[in-house]
């Protein structure tokens, strides 16, 4: 999943990449807080949609349904 941002914090202009593992690193004051909570809550908003019927948390209950759906 691709995520684009302009404008935000610190950052002019980024894209990245989410994969299995994503890492996010770099100097103080250089918008990875603010990268985390956009991407965050873009994940937050996805789910609450599609899995409505749950509130969202990450709990095993969660993971294991999310799983099924995967497959």
């Amino acid at each position: 999943m691709i995520f684009e941002f302009k404008n935000l914090g610190a950052i002019k202009e980024a894209q990245i990449e989410m994969g299995r593992l994503t890492v996010i690193s770099g100097k103080n004051n250089t918008g990875k807080t603010y990268l985390t909570y956009a991407v965050w809550g873009a994940f937050n908003a996805y789910f609450s949609y599609m899995y409505s019927d749950y509130q969202f948390s990450l709990d095993n209950k969660i993971i294991e349904e999310l799983n099924k759906h995967r497959k």
